[in-house]
């Protein structure tokens, strides 16, 4: 049977972890964010050398102060059930908290709650890695076309989502620029790195090209055939680089073939670097509280 002191060590444990922030009936994933957690008996301990009672610590009400912080999505005030795993003492462990009103405060989300209604258990190996896993479920097919949007298809929402991230990312990026719909020649963008932003040594830059594929439907597989033409028209550029960016379904025979040299069996040397980012990736990085504007622009 877990003691109020056992609980506070557990909680302490999980401060600072990523925790997952559902839906109230527990169902949908709806964000993850930075769990941080305070109680009473650490206000006593910490005021003025206060040191608390054991009557004070093992009230009934013994409070605890909750805050979801770094939250990947905009989240109203409201009920959210949130889930926080951690290694404690060799047994893997999740909190779970009931149902609690979560209140927005400058982008946090806060709540109470007494320490005894906080579910802590254990569980297996294979459910913490299961839960660890979860991840929000992106649906591209619902893609928004934003206000101002270069174009009015998916589309277009999708290369300017890939351009909005690479300029966020900027790291040393000049020169940057978009190619028009119908003279792009491979090309969805072009741009240049700066590599002294990088590594002062080397005053050089290196050209890339931007290419970008999207599908209402994520289980449409890239063709190779579709790429190889593509790659073709890239070699009039002469790019130190190029940059392929997809939400489409990527197989392994692709995989080999984009990561292989490109001659056996072709009619063109490939001599430029190739770099893809697959959609996993791409909701990995929008997952990232510094793209949660991105999130929400293009998802909702």
């Amino acid at each position: 049977m877990k003691t109020l002191a056992m609980t506070r060590d557990m909680i302490e444990a999980m401060n600072g972890l990523q925790c997952h922030i559902f839906n109230s009936a527990g169902s949908k994933l709806l964000a993850h964010g930075i769990f941080t957690a305070r109680h009473r008996y650490d206000f006593l301990s910490n005021f003025q050398g206060i040191m608390p009672t054991p009557e004070m610590s093992n009230k009934d009400d013994d409070e605890c102060r909750l805050a979801l912080k770094q939250v990947t999505k905009e989240l109203d005030d409201g009920v959210y059930k949130v889930s926080v795993l951690t290694k404690y003492e060799g047994a893997y462990v999740i909190l779970e908290s009931p149902d609690l009103n979560w209140e927005n405060k400058n982008g946090f989300l806060e709540s109470r709650v007494s320490l005894q209604a906080l579910g802590i258990r254990t569980i297996s190996e294979e459910e913490y890695m299961e839960i660890s896993s979860m991840t929000y479920e992106f649906d591209w097919s619902k893609l928004i076309i934003p206000t101002g949007c270069s174009g009015t298809g998916q589309a277009d929402a999708f290369e300017d989502l890939i351009n909005e991230i690479i300029l966020s990312e900027s790291n040393g990026v000049v020169n940057y620029g978009r190619i028009g719909t119908g003279v792009d020649r491979a090309r969805d963008g072009q741009f240049e790195i700066d590599m002294a932003s990088w590594l002062p040594k080397v005053n050089a830059t290196t050209r890339w090209i931007l290419q970008c594929k999207y599908s209402v439907d994520k289980n449409t597989s890239l063709k190779i055939d579709e790429i190889y033409s593509e790659m073709i028209k890239v070699l009039m550029h002469k790019p130190d680089y190029y940059l392929l960016v997809t939400n489409r379904k990527i197989t392994s025979d692709f995989i080999d073939w984009f990561q292989s040299d490109l001659m056996s069996n072709t009619n063109y040397y490939i001599p430029y670097k190739k770099v893809l980012i697959q959609r996993e990736e791409l909701e990995s990085l929008l997952m990232k509280p510094e793209y949660s504007h991105l999130k929400k622009k293009y998802f909702g």
